[in-house]
């Protein structure tokens, strides 16, 4: 394995371990729109690491759906990759919301809680929704347990037995 700094397709530039030409082991990959991929690479693919990107312009919030309006969109991914894409566990932060849990194909989808300013939500998400059983904490306090469809509150869950 040999170390160096390479320029790959689409503007990218890639500095770290190399393996019959493909980035391999340890490297980090970077653009001039200001992301950078940092992590394991194997096989040309990034396994596990990190995302950031720091720009300006109008962009909705993938955990929340929220324009962010024209402000700085500050995000970092920690966790697991598949194609350059969130996929497995990971930690999803930005400037108003936090997301940790499990993702497919770049999207929180499985078991996961997202703090934002609004609220607290612990549940299950699908497609970067809220979807299936899920609790919700409002600021003042408030508890909820419901049952989510394409994320809008459905109804409140129905338990057999009782926590008390």
């Amino acid at each position: 394995m040999t170390r160096d700094t390479v320029r790959l397709e689409k503007g990218l530039v890639y500095t770290g371990e190399l393996s019959a030409g493909v980035p391999h082991g340890t490297g980090k990959i970077s653009n001039s729109r200001g992301e950078v991929w940092e992590g394991e690479f194997a096989h040309g693919q990034l396994v596990k690491g990190f995302y950031s990107v720091s720009s300006y312009g109008a962009r909705a919030n993938p955990i929340n759906g929220k324009s962010g309006g024209v402000n700085k969109l500050v995000l970092v991914y920690k966790g697991e990759f598949k194609d350059f894409q969130y996929h497995g566990q990971g930690k999803l932060m930005m400037k108003d919301s936090v997301y940790e849990g499990s993702f497919e194909d770049g999207l929180p989808h499985g078991y996961g809680k997202c703090i934002d300013s609004d609220s607290i939500y612990e549940g299950e998400y699908a497609r970067g929704k809220r979807h299936g059983v899920g609790f919700i904490t409002l600021p003042s306090g408030e508890v909820s347990e419901g049952v989510w469809f394409n994320d809008l509150f459905q109804h409140t869950a129905i338990r057999p037995f009782s926590r008390w």
